[in-house]
């Protein structure tokens, strides 16, 4: 429905769901021969969905498929389309990010903090104030209340990208890092957790970091120092790729994951812009 594509997710049917930034969300399956990849369902505000701007999306444990927005967030299961609000417990509408947790619970996002909805995959559309929502925010300890990423890492612990630095939860403990504990920048932008325990960051304008505790490191290219990197991925064949202001990036990160070199390696950075 739109060429200017904002992100993408794909469920456990193989369905591809495409969010646009103007004009909704698309749903894309691959049919055998000539057809290919073809949408086979749009959604939009006139099919029930609060905004056509589509921020952030998850797939549920259940298969719910989850949808963050400018005016809230939206639940779609089978042919249902259900939005939950500020009214229904969330500290804002305007939904960042999204993470579902291994349980099946839900972590939500917004420029007012974050929540943790540990129902969300159960029960039908939420008519009072969701009880069992619990929500973060700057007063209760986090670093700033203007969520962005999230992930878990591979011991279990949730790393919450902000615009003022770094917030890991621990249970119910939550630790902070900014520049002053060794980031480039204060604004991150991506995570990726590596296999190891480390944790690479993907910053505004100053490259990329690391976390292999108790410390962080800058990783440390030509190509990397000035870049702004939106998404961090693993190919698992000795790549990382980077999404950049400039287009897509590769280094190799032989060893990069291993316990003696925890996430270092980053060279023969190459990058591939339109012109490629």
């Amino acid at each position: 429905s739109s060429d200017h594509i904002s992100t993408v997710v794909e469920d456990a049917t193989g369905t591809l769901w495409v969010g646009t930034e103007e004009n909704g969300l698309n749903a894309l399956r691959f049919k055998e021969g000539a057809a290919g990849w073809q949408v086979a369902r749009t959604l939009t505000v006139d099919k029930g969905m609060s905004s056509n701007v589509v921020l952030s999306m998850a797939v549920g444990l259940n298969g719910d498929l989850w949808v963050g927005t400018p005016d809230g967030l939206n639940r779609i299961r089978g042919s249902h389309v259900s939005v939950f609000t500020s009214a229904d417990g969330l500290p804002d509408d305007f939904v960042r990010s999204l993470l579902i947790d291994a349980d099946g619970s839900l972590w939500v996002g917004t420029r007012h903090g974050l929540t943790h909805w540990p129902t969300a995959g159960r029960g039908a559309a939420a008519a009072q104030p969701e009880p069992g929502l619990k929500t973060y925010t700057r007063s209760g300890g986090m670093g700033s209340d203007l969520v962005g990423t999230m992930v878990r890492d591979a011991n279990g612990d949730l790393w919450v990208a902000t615009l003022e630095g770094l917030s890991l939860l621990q249970g119910n403990a939550i630790s902070n890092f900014t520049t002053v504990d060794g980031l480039s920048n204060n604004v991150v932008t991506a995570l990726l957790p590596r296999s190891d325990g480390t944790l690479l960051i993907g910053t505004q304008g100053h490259g990329l970091n690391q976390w292999a505790g108790p410390r962080f490191s800058i990783v440390r290219h030509a190509g990397l120092e000035q870049a702004t990197i939106h998404t961090i991925l693993d190919d698992r064949r000795g790549h990382l790729w980077f999404a950049t202001e400039d287009g897509i990036a590769r280094c190799d990160s032989n060893g990069a994951d291993k316990a003696d070199q925890p996430g270092t390696n980053c060279s023969h950075w190459i990058e591939f812009g339109t012109a490629d």
